[in-house]
């Protein structure tokens, strides 16, 4: 009834997804489908294909509300595109979701509290994700310069989803452990209400489907 495709280059070539949706449709009309894509990667057109073809959900990377942090992580847009991105998902039809990161080693308070004020503005599904230095990565060597690594990592400890997570430079324990603890509440808050919404819009497409 439903796939998911796991591919972070999935809207790159607009003239591939084409094809694919024309595929769908073809081939296994009826089922609904979602993917991965970046906010600045699709256009009107492109969506509305997809969602005539069973897409009913998109999740999006934005890693962060604060232009600063996405020029630094060299993300490829800024927030305002991030933003405009999103809209025009919301404004398709299809259901969108927001990944942001939390704890870059040169974060401040600031560019915290503008991830926080995008989760709010946009009002949709978000999974926050605490920042891991992979090694052999420059974030990696970072946080050995800055300190924040001594050592070997306990692996068993740490992921995307960790709160043991903590390598953050600019501000302090206390004050990252209460902004990371307002992101939450404040995405906890929003995904409670969005996930009703969520399961009547797919429960109804799955009756408009059948229907048809």
């Amino acid at each position: 009834e439903f796939v998911q495709f796991y591919d972070d280059a999935f809207g790159i070539n607009k003239l591939k997804i084409q094809e694919l949706c024309k595929e769908i449709r073809n081939k296994c009309d009826g089922i609904m489908w979602g993917a991965f894509v970046r906010a600045d990667t699709l256009d009107k057109e492109t969506l509305n294909i997809m969602r005539d073809s069973g897409c009913v959900s998109l999740g999006v990377g934005v890693e962060s509300g604060s232009t600063n942090i996405l020029k630094r992580i060299r993300k490829g847009y800024s927030r305002e595109q991030a933003l405009s991105g999103i809209e025009m998902i919301k404004k398709s039809g299809i259901s969108v979701t927001m990944n942001i990161m939390i704890g870059f080693p040169f974060e401040t308070s600031k560019d915290i509290r503008e991830s926080i004020s995008l989760i709010k503005k946009l009002r949709i599904m978000t999974n926050v994700n605490t920042f891991t230095p992979y090694p052999q990565t420059e974030l990696y060597d970072e946080c050995v310069r800055r300190g924040l690594i001594k050592g070997s990592l306990d692996w068993a400890t740490i992921s995307q989803h960790s709160l043991a997570n903590e390598f953050i430079d600019e501000i302090s324990h206390q004050e990252y452990r209460e902004l990371l603890n307002e992101m939450l509440d404040v995405a906890d808050g929003i995904n409670r209400r969005c996930v009703t919404t969520t399961y009547k819009y797919v429960s109804y497409l799955r009756r408009l489907y059948a229907e048809n």
